[in-house]
């Protein structure tokens, strides 16, 4: 039995339901994934913060069903039947996501490239530890052998305005108790001058205090989201005002921000059918070649509004770092657009805006969760069954892949994330009708041809694997035999 938001509302089945699941346990796992809308409203509802849901439901088995099922926390129980619906969608968000944000806009105020490395060692240890060994574009995530590895990213220097205080609006901020992880990372990471604002449409309303159920600092004494917050020095505004959605014309009016930023939420946003449409046609929009920068794709209304708006709240030279990752919702399908990368759009004029296309920056969405970049292991595995011969050179041949991910993940563009050709390369490899040599060059077309160690790393990898191919291609019958009767 799935849970589903429509199943959150206030009857005696909810509350028999939520009694049953927190009086029970055993069995954990299997309740989570039968159970995951539900598990994610409560870990919300309680402001509970760990890398990955997983996390975030043992401690609410551990530290808060025990609580729950107290009589006298009965009220807590009611109030939670009420107000699920709100919550259950959203799932454990990561300060890691804005780990290279805080590096690219410190960089950019000490006048050094974007992609510059010389700070890192600077910032907080957990920020170094993750940027070092985790994220692809500062460091070997894979521990691959020298040979394998480089890094072309481009250090663009964005000319940021000098000022005494600068603002940073978070749009989606995921707040939890002691504040947003997102936000409190940023704050670690840039100097004391900077101001932050974080929105979002739902905030925890209990937290856990000495062992016992309390009121959390976002909501009133009748448990409703208060207007605004202010925790740990950043003020939380509360989005179900008009005056603080973004999908409003009216959001933050006579307020501006040096910086604004979304990340894993424009889906979110949507809520009408998508259409086809040139994102930017209508405002000034250069690319980095001072080109006006167009693009053709299907968006929501309320996302093209909110984009909009997003821009019209910057000062002259504030910077959106958007996070383009769209649902669109679609005879019944809801078809989810993951791009884990933040594309920096600078207002240079009173109408005029420079987006830098060719250097988005990327981040990981959790920690510990390296399958952000396992798409070529795990499309050339998918591959192996239609090649047997392939698997003699198994774990060179996945080794390449790392590789080529790594690559993949630092030449990403608009509308080109490291997910964009997976369904259809996944179809190829279904209908046997794509081979190991044309599956990476398919998959590295996004990488240039030539200049930089990016491009060179891409044709020896290509060299490699075409001979690879060459050697362990079986003769034409045994290869009939492999590819009707699967040996």
């Amino acid at each position: 039995m799935i849970i589903t938001e429509k199943a959150f509302v206030r009857s005696p089945l909810t509350s028999r339901v939520t009694e049953r699941l927190i009086r029970n346990p055993a069995n954990l796992a299997n309740r989570i994934s039968g159970y995951r809308p539900f598990y994610t409203g409560i870990a919300t509802a309680f402001g509970i913060d760990r890398p990955t849901n997983e996390e975030r439901f043992s401690f609410l088995h551990e530290q808060v069903f025990p609580l729950l099922i107290r009589p006298e926390n009965k009220y807590a129980l009611d109030i939670l039947t009420d107000k699920l619906p709100l919550f259950s969608h959203m799932s454990a968000s990561s300060a890691c996501r804005v780990y290279p944000l805080g590096l690219v806009v410190d960089n950019t105020l000490s006048g050094k490239g974007m992609f510059s490395t010389e700070l890192i060692a600077s910032l907080p240890q957990d920020v170094q530890d993750h940027l070092t060994k985790e994220h692809p574009c500062y460091g070997n995530a894979y521990g691959l052998p020298e040979e394998l590895c480089a890094n072309d990213m481009q250090n663009i220097v964005i000319p940021i305005r000098i000022k005494s205080t600068y603002r940073w609006l978070d749009i989606g901020t995921a707040p939890k108790t002691g504040g947003s992880p997102t936000l409190n990372a940023l704050k670690s990471m840039l100097p004391d001058n900077f101001e932050f604002d974080g929105v979002d449409l739902a905030f925890p309303i209990f937290e856990i205090i000495d062992g016992e159920i309390a009121r959390s600092e976002y909501v009133d004494d009748t448990f409703n989201f208060r207007e605004w917050a202010s925790i740990n020095g950043v003020n939380y505004l509360n989005a179900n005002i008009p005056d603080y959605d973004i999908r409003s014309r009216s959001v933050f009016s006579g307020k501006t921000y040096d910086f604004v930023s979304v990340c894993m939420t424009m889906y979110q946003l949507a809520s009408s059918s998508p259409f086809e449409i040139s994102l930017f046609s209508s405002r000034n929009i250069s690319g980095q070649n001072g080109a006006q920068f167009t693009l053709q794709t299907r968006i929501c209304r309320e996302q093209v509004e909110s984009i909009d708006n997003m821009l019209n709240l910057l000062n002259i030279g504030g910077v959106l770092f958007l996070d383009p990752c769209f649902t669109l919702h679609e005879d019944s399908v809801s078809h989810y657009y993951m791009t884990e990368m933040f594309f920096a759009i600078q207002r240079t004029g009173r109408d005029t805006y420079t987006l830098y296309d060719n250097c988005p920056i990327p981040f990981v969405s959790q920690r510990r969760g390296v399958r952000y970049v396992k798409v070529l292991s795990v499309l050339t595995t998918a591959l192996f069954r239609n090649y047997p011969g392939l698997r003699k050179e198994a774990k060179r041949i996945l080794t390449l892949c790392d590789a080529a991910d790594m690559i993949h993940y630092r030449n990403q563009r608009w509308n080109k994330c490291i997910y964009f050709y997976e369904e259809d390369l996944a179809a190829r490899i279904a209908n046997r009708s794509i081979g190991l040599e044309e599956l990476f060059r398919c998959y590295l077309s996004c990488v240039p041809n030539y200049g930089g160690s990016d491009s060179e790393l891409k044709r020896r990898i290509i060299q490699e694997v075409s001979s690879i191919e060459h050697r362990t291609s079986e003769p034409f019958f045994a290869s009939l035999i492999a590819r009707f009767f699967g040996k």
